[in-house]
């Protein structure tokens, strides 16, 4: 805490309450009791009340969040992979921005799933003896960070998918921000659950970043976001199986901190992409 949150907390102090705790206090006072102890009560009351203030979590004091924006076509972002796309485009275009006001440090999360649909083939999820996701390996400069979690399974007979991966603030809190690559959302429903802030869409259109081409997909793709504001953690869980579907895997995941921290120096982009399939 510093100064400013000190300061903000005051100017939050309500004196209706001081003087209604103050009137609690003197009911039982002892009568020959001197003014320089109702004094120091006082301040035991002012300092009380801080104290709940700052015990407010920074999500509801609305010190933490995320802003989701559209893009303009002529907005770019400054992504750098080291293959020939660099060379290619230099920078990045997209639909639609997500910003983060949270932690600029963060422990890293691990998850696992309590309900999928059934007939899923994964070409890719590998799970520890207990059921939680395991980690990619790291190689250092790299944003495939030891933290980094994914699975992509796909539905026998449909062809209809998911992808789920972790993302983390630290990443984003210096101006950056989780992209849209090509999908174009259409509505977006914001939601509260416990401690998380969620939010569900649907793509139906892209929008070639690129070229700035417009069409429709073949079949719409669905979105759910976790992201936790006091802990710093994103989970997308995202893909062609129905919106009732992805919103149980999410319902039902389990989501644990775990020891370590993660910086934004750990990252080489303040970017990153949560198109389905985009990684």
């Amino acid at each position: 805490m510093n100064r400013y949150d000190l300061m903000e907390a005051l100017n939050q102090v309500d004196e209706a309450q001081l003087e209604a705790a103050e009137r609690f206090f003197e009911s039982g006072k002892e009568p020959n009791m001197k003014r320089k102890s109702i004094r120091t009560v006082r301040i035991v009351l002012i300092a009380a009340v801080i104290t709940a203030l700052l015990g407010v979590t920074a999500y509801a004091a609305g010190i933490f969040g995320l802003r989701g924006r559209e893009v303009a076509p002529e907005e770019t972002f400054p992504m750098h992979f080291g293959t020939e796309w660099d060379e290619a485009f230099g920078a990045w275009k997209g639909t639609y921005a997500l910003e983060f006001e949270s932690p600029e440090t963060c422990r890293p999360v691990r998850y696992r799933f309590g309900w999928l649909p059934e007939d899923l083939d994964f070409p890719c999820y590998e799970k520890d003896a207990e059921g939680w996701v395991k980690r990619w390996d790291w190689t250092p400069g790299s944003d495939d960070i030891p933290w980094a979690e994914h699975v992509e399974a796909e539905q026998k007979g449909t062809g209809l998918f998911f992808i789920s991966d972790v993302y983390y603030t630290p990443q984003f809190v210096n101006g950056g921000a989780l992209l849209l690559l090509n999908e174009v959302p259409e509505e977006i429903t914001e939601e509260t659950w416990g401690e998380l802030s969620v939010l569900r869409f649907r793509s139906s259109a892209w929008r070639d970043w690129r070229t700035g081409e417009t069409g429709q997909l073949d079949t719409s793709v669905n979105h759910v976001l976790l992201f936790h504001p006091e802990q710093g953690w994103i989970l997308s869980i995202s893909g062609t199986l129905p919106m009732e579907e992805l919103v149980q895997i999410a319902q039902e995941v389990e989501i644990k901190q775990t020891e370590g921290l993660v910086e934004a120096s750990h990252f080489e982009n303040s970017y990153a992409l949560f198109d389905a399939g985009q990684g």
